[in-house]
């Protein structure tokens, strides 16, 4: 009798389907996705509807396994979503005819999936939706299950519209066909692609195969780590901030709320964002007045309210003393 190989089961189970406006309609977005993911990662048995909400898949590695477990999320995401419990381990065919399988691969992601669940309805994991279990020890099931989990709570403390940009950049869509898809700017899609967590995720979280590694692990931990530490440095009254990236300051929330960033066109460089003055007056507010100069641009008006006349501007430009204005685009 041949010797069971060792593979990854994944089983896949709809969040709160039931409470579903339309369950033909999710079931059909959820088949769909299936069919995506089974595009996009292969599989030794592709990911299928078994029964009601819940899928099951094979995969040869766990990287494999996580990858497609995350894509079928992101095929779902905002609107709805998918637990998965992910189990390594054997698997025995028990009927060649219907495929009918059973082993400690299958138990295994019973239980992740159960897990993922419970912990689910614990406060401070509410965003947990995907468990790894091995049926024997294995270190890199113990830190993939972390890692996962961590991701999962970076993605659940997004709002919808950073989720929406982050599935749509994950499916290798344009900047501006997500703006057209969501109604927004395509410098808002920017923003929030830029934005620190959703650089994480895109960079190392979403990618099954760097997460089933130990050491790939650390900047889903690093992001989920801060996110811990702030909420209970807030829930104890604590003032506390990130200490920003010159990305992700473009998305403080604070930022955001009084306005600070404003975008102006300028003449050659098109779209800045300019920055407002942060202090605050009575009766003459300060503004933004004018883009950054282009080079020599003021040259002829800075030597007229010095007294030149046009021949001595003239003969100072021609001779290289001072730049002249550059035409707009010009370097």
């Amino acid at each position: 009798m041949a010797t069971p190989e060792r593979r990854v089961a994944v089983i896949l189970d709809l969040v709160r389907s039931r409470q579903a406006s339309d369950r033909k309609d999710l079931h059909d977005r959820f088949a769909a996705a299936l069919n995506q993911v089974n595009e996009e990662v292969g599989a030794i048995q592709p990911l299928a509807v078994v029964v009601g909400d819940e899928a099951q898949g094979v995969y040869a590695t766990l990287g494999g396994a996580i990858d497609a477990a995350w894509r079928v999320r992101l095929q779902l995401l905002p609107e709805h979503d998918a637990r998965a419990g992910i189990g390594v381990g054997t698997l025995e065919v028990l009927d060649a005819a219907t495929n009918v399988q059973d082993g400690p691969a299958w138990w295994a992601a019973r239980e992740a999936l159960q897990a993922a669940e419970e912990a689910a309805t614990r406060p401070g994991s509410s965003g947990v939706r995907t468990g790894v279990r091995a049926a024997q020890d294995d270190p890199v099931a113990r830190a993939a299950d972390v890692a996962v989990r961590c991701r999962d709570a970076v993605v659940g403390s997004l709002p919808d519209t950073a989720r929406s940009v982050l599935g749509g950049l994950m499916r290798g869509q344009r900047q501006q066909d997500i703006a057209d898809r969501l109604g927004i700017s395509q410098s808002a899609v920017s923003q929030r692609a830029t934005r620190a967590d959703v650089d994480v995720l895109r960079t190392v979280a979403t990618d099954g195969h760097r997460l089933a590694r130990i050491d790939a692990a650390e900047p889903v931990l690093n992001a989920f780590t801060y996110r811990r530490d702030a909420q209970a440095l807030e829930e104890a009254d604590i003032p506390c901030m990130p200490m920003h990236t010159p990305d992700s300051l473009l998305d403080d929330p604070h930022l955001r709320a009084v306005g600070f960033f404003s975008p102006v066109e300028h003449p050659s460089e098109g779209t800045l964002l300019s920055m407002s003055v942060p202090s605050t007056w009575s009766h003459s507010p300060p503004g933004p007045t004018r883009p950054a100069p282009r080079l020599g641009e003021h040259t002829a008006e800075v030597l007229r309210e010095i007294g030149y006349d046009e021949a001595a501007i003239l003969a100072v430009t021609q001779g290289g003393v001072a730049t002249p204005a550059v035409a707009n685009g010009a370097a």
